[in-house]
């Protein structure tokens, strides 16, 4: 996924799956992956999906 980050020429892109990188890379780190997942992972898709229009 960074790799690809690196690639993208649109900095807001950049920055928005750079963010997204950082979150699942935490969620991998939780103590507790299962309210991380409810609480965190859950929403990433959405953000995605709002902050990523042509």
């Amino acid at each position: 996924m960074r790799d690809q980050v690196r690639r993208a020429q649109d900095r807001e892109i950049r920055t928005l799956i750079t963010s997204t990188a950082d979150r699942i890379a935490a969620g991998a780190r939780a103590s507790r992956p299962t309210t991380w997942l409810d609480d965190t992972f859950t929403g990433i898709p959405a953000t995605l999906m709002r902050d990523c229009r042509p």
